[in-house]
Order: C-alpha cells, then sequence, then structure tokens
C-alpha cells in the first residue's frame, strides 16, 4: 500500500490569501517528505473561484522539488487536450529532472464545458467522446518525445515536422503515467494503454469504487502488464482525529463546503438529461450528508482505528494507493497538519515501513 497526499488548492479568501493558501501548501508537502508519504499530488483546474487554485501543478511541483528530499511529486493531473503535447513533454521532462527523477505523471481529459469552451473552442461536437481520441493521440506523442532523440507526427489531430524535443526526463523510458478515471469504460481501456488510474471516493461510494478496481487489476492483466506493478490509486478526503468524534466535528463543514462545490463545477449540466437522470438514484449525491458520506465509506475520517479499517476494507478490494485529501475544504493548516501527523504515526504503520521521522 502507497500513501499519498493531495491538493485542490483551496483558497477561502476569509482565512488565508491565495499566496499564504499556496505556501501552506507548499509546508504540507515538506512535511509529508519527513513523514514518510510516497507521494504529492496538485490538480490542474480553471475557472474555479475557491474549489481550486492549482491552474499550473508543474509551476507549484517545481517549488516543491527544491524543498523535499524523497517524496515523487506529479499532476493530479495535466489536462492535456488543452495543452500542446510538445510543450507537456518538455516542461515535466523539466520536473522530473529538477526532482531528481521523482515525478509521477498524472494525466486527464478534463471535465468541464467551460475549460473546453475557453482553451479548445469549437474543436469537439461531443468532447467527451471525440476526446477520449485525442488524449490517446497526445499520449503517444509524450512517450515519444520522451524516448526519442527526434520525433515527427502526423495524426488525426495535429502533425509537425522533424523536431527534437528537449531535455528528457531522467527516469527510463519516461516517468510512470497515471489518468483520471471516472466513466466505467476507463477502468478497461486505460490499463490497456499501460497507465494506472486514478479513481475518486468523494463522487461514489466505496463498494462502487471497488468494483471500478477490479475491473482496472483484470484489464491490466489481461493486457500483459505486470500484475504487480499496477496502481488502482483512490482519492479520499481524509481527516485522522483522536477520536471519531473530534474528526466529525473538525472535518463535517470543511467536507460538506468540498462536495457542493464539487458539485457546483463537475456536476451534469442542465442540458445533460441522461446524467441528471441516473444520479437522481443516488441520495449521497442529491442531497448529500456528513452522515451518508460516513455510512458510504466517502470519507476517510475518524480516529486511527477507523481509518485502519476502512483502508483495509479498500486494500482487500484491489485498491494499493491511498491519496488522501489532508488540506480540504478550507480545513485549517494546524488541523491539517495536526491530522498528518497523527495518520503517519498511527495507520500507515498498519500497512508500511514507514521513514518518519520526529515532527
Amino acid at each position: 500500500m502507497k500513501f499519498s497526499i493531495f491538493f485542490e488548492i483551496e483558497v477561502l479568501p476569509q482565512q488565508y490569501s491565495e499566496s499564504e493558501a499556496i505556501e501552506n501548501c507548499l509546508k504540507q508537502i515538506e512535511l509529508a517528505d519527513q513523514l514518510g508519504f510516497d507521494a504529492a499530488w496538485a490538480v490542474e483546474h480553471h475557472f474555479t473561484y475557491e474549489y481550486s487554485h492549482s491552474t499550473a501543478p508543474d509551476m507549484f511541483f517545481a517549488a516543491a522539488a527544491q524543498r523535499t528530499e524523497r517524496i515523487r511529486l506529479g499532476p493530479g493531473v495535466c489536462l492535456l487536450p488543452f495543452h500542446h503535447p510538445i510543450h507537456v513533454a518538455q516542461r515535466y521532462a523539466w520536473l522530473d529532472i529538477l526532482s531528481k527523477g521523482r515525478l509521477n505523471m498524472g494525466v486527464g481529459r478534463g471535465v468541464t464545458y467551460l475549460e473546453y469552451e475557453t482553451f479548445r473552442p469549437g474543436v469537439f461536437k461531443d468532447h467527451h467522446l471525440e476526446s477520449r481520441e485525442m488524449f490517446y493521440e497526445w499520449i503517444d506523442i509524450i512517450r515519444e518525445a520522451w524516448t526519442n532523440n527526434t520525433i515527427e507526427w502526423k495524426g488525426k489531430y495535429i502533425s509537425f515536422p522533424e523536431i527534437q524535443p528537449l531535455p528528457k526526463p531522467l527516469q527510463k523510458p519516461y516517468p510512470p503515467m497515471y489518468a483520471a478515471a471516472g466513466s466505467p469504460d476507463s477502468f478497461v481501456h486505460y490499463p490497456q494503454k499501460g497507465l494506472n488510474v486514478l479513481g475518486q471516493a468523494a463522487v461514489k461510494p466505496l463498494f462502487m469504487a471497488l468494483e471500478d478496481a477490479k475491473v482496472f487489476h483484470k484489464s491490466w492483466k489481461e493486457a500483459g502488464n505486470d500484475p504487480e506493478k499496477g496502481e488502482f490509486c483512490l482519492l479520499w478526503g481524509a481527516y485522522c482525529a483522536p477520536t471519531v468524534e473530534q474528526a466529525v466535528k473538525d472535518a463535517e463543514g470543511p467536507v460538506m463546503w468540498y462536495i457542493s462545490r464539487l458539485q457546483r463545477f463537475f456536476g451534469p449540466r442542465q442540458t445533460d438529461t441522461e446524467t441528471r437522470n441516473k444520479l437522481r438514484g443516488y441520495d449521497w449525491w442529491t442531497d448529500p450528508t456528513m452522515d451518508k458520506m460516513l455510512a458510504n465509506d466517502m470519507v476517510l475520517g475518524g480516529d486511527p482505528d477507523r481509518c485502519i479499517e476502512l483502508i483495509k476494507k479498500a486494500e482487500a478490494g484491489g485498491v494499493n494507493h491511498v491519496l488522501g485529501q489532508f488540506q480540504i475544504g478550507g480545513l485549517r493548516h494546524e488541523q491539517t497538519v495536526a491530522s498528518m501527523k497523527l495518520f503517519a504515526k498511527e495507520v500507515m504503520p498498519a500497512f508500511k515501513k514507514t521513514t518518519a521521522k520526529a515532527a
């Protein structure tokens, strides 16, 4: 089992300025490096005021790379359709070098209508369908740019003459790649492309996420990949406190704020009647409460014993990498730090040897 920390980089003006929030996140990565967490991830979102100000994770992690020694770093995820693939290959090769070979490369297609309308207007008739083909083409280009001295491309979506992309990543043949997965077919197709997956517990109960994990591991093995190397990563809002009661008291407001913003920015549009009708059957989405989130194991919250119990349930179902979103919903920096320390001290040792230092 691997353990990571995950950032949206939420900015609630009544608590912290933008620069203060970013600095707090960098300090949390430094702490995670000392506590023995395996990796840190940060999203790429655009136009999501307060919910996420993380628009350039490569810049964020370039700073983090200089403040840490061993923790792996990576976007969760870089939204490929909004960038030229050679730019992506070159910028993240830089990050792999600056971090001395610690890049985890997370990629995704993007999900919000506003992002597509802003960055690629008029390109797709149905971006959720057509962007999948573009996504795969971009991945192929990035991998070739990372491994070949020169590359020339004539594809469906992009063409360019023979060029020499520079620099090359330190990791050979290239850094491990992960893809954000939401739609059911993603857990079938992404492993066939050699992509680990990043799932999310905040938008579905744990039992549903574990069904996705089964599909992923089956497809990963059928594709001829090493069964020991496939990672099904699960993103969980995380808060660990000395007692369950204290955890609920501290985290309920931040978690429910996060869920409300998640619905606002990433819920189905009014015109998407098919998805909206489907979601009507899920009261944890249409009428979310903390009790429903906890009952469906959608929050990694509680005392250390409850956190261990939840992770063991996830592990038995095929999850082998937990991404804890400790800085969630504007939770204060001091609370986040205390939660991370308790989690590293009492929870992580139940699953792995850690390199935690006294903090």
